[in-house]
């Protein structure tokens, strides 16, 4: 299914149709009401507004529905604050479904998706096979041939759970493609990533589940710059085959990445293989943070200060994630912690007002205590010393693991505390700029390493993610 040049129509807006045009150069929908409408239009619309103050809420989005001038559906989700084109309201989209008429948007039984880090992290080479023949009297190429090799390139990535009830299969595929019309480059390859539910979904639970994908390539890329070139969607038959009978369509707000050697700056499938949906589970229960990826490889080498405390804000959620909080205490001490959360507890039942805030606040810093920042990453660094120890010897151009990490964690504390007590007389040194690639290294380490995956895989994840240049 392919869209539309000109995407036009009309939307049903409070039981009455409004004819639109939808401009894809910057994903904007302008509706056109008739002059007996217009009255009706701007009652719609008169108490919309950017930002309510008085309720001290967000904007929200909202969703329009309608039929375009060929007969296909289709669903505008847009920011429910429209501005003004010659008395005209126009509207910001985010995302539009359009889809065939004998389609039910809540019954979605998966889709597809193609795109650049796609094909990174699954390389289509797979779904071709040359063969070549050199000449036996000057040893050069008599016959090249690149075909289809005819297999089954796809692979299992294994499910996770998306919503109660629904659980989402995920599968990659490589598949060649004929030009005929073209000399250059006449066969080709790419690969997708196909989602499948196990059963139908409406249009909400489809778009959590296209963010999951987005998030998974942003993880396995360190960037968010990530380049999605299509996403279909489809249903089943009566004879259970695919159709592929909708389009999800979203504003591309990325520069695509313009780095070199991009396609090897990646964990590949063939490190995680069924693990990939353990990270997407992982990603559909907000337990991955991304605030701390940048949006394209060269910004992934700067660390003003602001992306500094996100980096080491995302160890300590995924530390405290994978060990826990009270990590290598003694069961002394956690008893004595749950003795005295016991006791603020029987006090707020007996407070209101201040103290009941008051009590709530400090049974909160009670529960939350845990080791130093420091401590933490010496933890962590002595836990994956098999899979950190390549790259800190080299970094550190030292032997002894063990001093080279006791220098790592003192250095990472005193800088991660000066920043967070703001310390006008913290001095920024050379070291700490390695320390803080460390940390990022070992936010993957710990991770890759909870999820099963084998010392020498991990290492290949984060030399690969990281350029760190070592033939592994």
């Amino acid at each position: 299914m392919k869209n539309p040049d000109r995407l036009v129509g009309y939307l049903c807006i409070d039981d009455s149709n409004f004819a639109f045009e939808f401009n894809y150069a910057d994903f904007t929908l302008y509706l056109y009401p008739s002059i007996q409408k217009e009255n009706l239009l701007n009652s719609v619309f008169e108490d919309i507004k950017w930002f309510n103050c008085k309720e001290h809420k967000f904007i929200d989005n909202i969703k329009f529905s309608g039929v375009t001038s060929s007969g296909k559906k289709i669903i505008f989700n847009v920011l429910d604050g429209p501005s003004s084109f010659d008395g005209f309201k126009v509207y910001n989209v985010n995302w539009y479904f359009y889809y065939n008429d004998s389609i039910n948007s809540d019954r979605i039984d998966g889709f597809r998706i193609k795109g650049t880090e796609i094909d990174f992290f699954y390389p289509p080479q797979k779904a071709l096979e040359t063969k070549i023949e050199f000449s036996a009297e000057n040893n050069k190429i008599k016959s090249l041939q690149v075909s289809s090799n005819g297999n089954n390139n796809s692979s299992n990535c294994g499910k996770y759970r998306l919503i109660k009830g629904v659980d989402a299969t995920i599968e990659l595929s490589a598949y060649a493609t004929v030009h005929t019309d073209t000399a250059i480059n006449p066969i080709c390859a790419n690969s997708m990533m196909i989602t499948y539910f196990s059963k139908p979904v409406d249009i909400d639970t489809l778009i959590v589940a296209y963010y999951n994908a987005v998030r998974f390539f942003e993880y396995v890329t360190y960037r968010s710059n990530i380049d999605i070139k299509s996403i279909d969607i489809f249903f089943y038959n009566q004879d259970g085959l695919k159709q592929y009978d909708g389009i999800l369509a979203f504003k591309n707000k990325n520069d695509i990445e313009k780095y070199q050697n991009a396609k090897n700056r990646i964990i590949s499938y063939d490190v995680l293989l069924k693990k990939t949906t353990k990270i997407l589970s992982l990603i559909n229960k907000n337990k991955i943070g991304f605030g701390h990826i940048c949006k394209s490889m060269d910004d992934n080498s700067h660390y003003p200060v602001s992306r500094t405390i996100m980096i080491l804000t995302e160890f300590e959620r995924e530390f405290r994630n994978i060990y826990g909080t009270d990590f290598n205490r003694s069961n002394e001490y956690i008893s004595v912690k749950s003795d005295i959360v016991n006791l603020i507890n029987i006090y707020l039942h007996e407070q209101h007002g201040k103290y009941l805030r008051y009590a709530k606040q400090l049974k909160n810093y009670v529960e939350d205590r845990d080791n130093s920042f420091e401590a933490n990453v010496r933890y962590a660094l002595e836990d994956c010393e098999d899979i950190m120890d390549l790259f800190i010897k080299r970094k550190y151009h030292s032997e002894n693991y063990k001093i080279a990490i006791d220098g790592i964690a003192d250095r990472v504390g005193e800088l991660r505390n000066g920043i967070a007590h703001s310390r006008l007389d913290l001095k920024i040194k050379p070291t700490f700029f390695a320390d803080i690639k460390i940390i990022e290294e070992l936010t993957y380490a710990i991770r890759l390493k909870k999820l099963g995956i084998k010392s020498r895989e991990c290492k290949k994840a984060i030399n690969d993610l990281f350029g760190e240049r070592f033939g592994l």
